[in-house]
């Protein structure tokens, strides 16, 4: 029974992709504290040959709801030297741990909504900088384009 109610979610998550195809990321299977909260900043700052220098921030608030569910929000911003300072988006994360003791591989389901646009420079992710054009557009008219999806992965520790 405990196979069955492992593989069928497992099965489910390949109609959960949202705009990107499947892809393997590794996470510890460590999840918060239940009722601690975190907070943490990832900042990054550059100077794209030809651009402007900037500074991308996403402020991290993780917090262990359960001792087998862990929620995370993200609050993004980015400043343009020269340019502007502009909010670029957020994202929700949740990780829920399968199995209730420690094993020799640990699974965990990750879900994952984010509502960001094109001026965001926090590059939490590489996968959508393809080149050092995607970050040397104006803020005006690069945070018109909107990068949104979700995503559902299984993911083991």
């Amino acid at each position: 029974m405990r196979t069955l109610f492992f593989l069928v979610p497992l099965a489910l998550t390949g109609s959960l992709f949202g705009g990107e195809g499947p892809f393997f990321v590794t996470y510890t299977h460590q999840l918060e504290e239940p009722g601690n909260l975190e907070i943490a900043s990832r900042g990054v700052t550059g100077r794209p040959a030809g651009a402007r220098r900037f500074f991308g921030d996403a402020m991290e608030f993780e917090y262990g709801v359960t001792a087998w569910w862990t929620s995370e929000v993200y609050l993004e911003g980015q400043a343009t030297r020269h340019d502007s300072a502009v909010f670029t988006g957020f994202r929700f994360e949740n990780r829920f741990r399968v199995l209730p003791r420690e094993h020799w591989i640990n699974p965990v389901l990750y879900f994952e909504f984010e509502n960001i646009n094109g001026a965001n420079r926090s590059l939490l992710e590489v996968v959508d900088n393809d080149s050092k054009d995607d970050l040397a557009g104006l803020n005006a008219s690069v945070r018109q384009e909107k990068k949104a999806g979700t995503r559902g992965q299984t993911h083991s520790g």
